[in-house]
């Protein structure tokens, strides 16, 4: 590609750094036709870089949490069995530790009927900012977690 960058440079004449990049550098392209920050170079090195972990965390028997990560990270896959006969939902949450039942925001979601095996379709990775946290919620909606509404099960996410 021999396309001009702002002020004339081109792609040939752009050469590589004598040094590494470091954690807070960042990788530029264009963007809207404009040269622009895409994303910093940690952000680059978590993507092609940092691959997938090679064991899930999971629950060690049923039930209805997991704390996946008390610190920020990111989710690559979650699933979950429902282990009862209430149907609910598979939340993630954006949190360190397990909050207080009630209304929650969470950051995927998915129902988890009774008896029934649900996985979170996830096609690049989630940037949790606090932590990670899955839920099995025999809440009303994805929005209220119930944890203690009798519904447990298998939790499985594969997190960095």
């Amino acid at each position: 590609m021999n396309a001009p960058f702002p002020g004339g440079v081109k792609w040939s004449q752009v050469q590589p750094a004598a040094t590494p990049p470091a954690q807070t550098d960042y990788v530029l392209g264009l963007q809207n036709g404009n040269l622009d920050v895409l994303f910093s170079f940690a952000q680059l090195q978590n993507i092609i870089g940092g691959g997938m972990p090679s064991r899930p965390v999971v629950t060690p028997s049923a039930q209805s949490s997991l704390v996946v990560k008390s610190a920020p990270g990111n989710v690559y896959s979650a699933y979950a069995i429902n282990l009862s006969y209430v149907d609910g939902f598979l939340l993630l949450l954006d949190e360190a530790a397990l909050g207080a039942d009630g209304p929650v925001t969470p950051i995927a979601a998915v129902p988890l009927p009774s008896g029934a095996t649900s996985e979170l379709g996830i096609g690049a990775p989630i940037i949790f900012t606090s932590g990670i946290v899955a839920v099995l919620s025999s809440g009303p909606d994805p929005f209220h977690q119930v944890t203690n509404g009798g519904l447990t099960g298998f939790i499985s996410c594969q997190a960095q």
